[in-house]
């Protein structure tokens, strides 16, 4: 198994996570908040969008 660490913040690493699971069908609204989060359950493939308090805004894509 590879392991990489590295230090970056929290935006860039929003932006990785985002680009990695829903880039080309998350809003565009929720793409340029920072509070945002996307967040996938393996159980089921739906991506969550959550904001940072951890309220769910909205379930996109299976």
């Amino acid at each position: 198994m590879v392991k990489i660490e590295l230090k970056t913040t929290l935006e860039r690493f929003r932006q990785f996570i985002i680009l990695n699971t829903c880039r080309s069908f998350i809003p565009p609204g929720y793409l340029k908040d920072p509070s945002i989060f996307p967040e996938r359950d393996l159980s089921q493939g739906l991506i969550y969008v959550e904001a940072v308090s951890k309220i769910d805004l909205e379930k996109i894509r299976d």
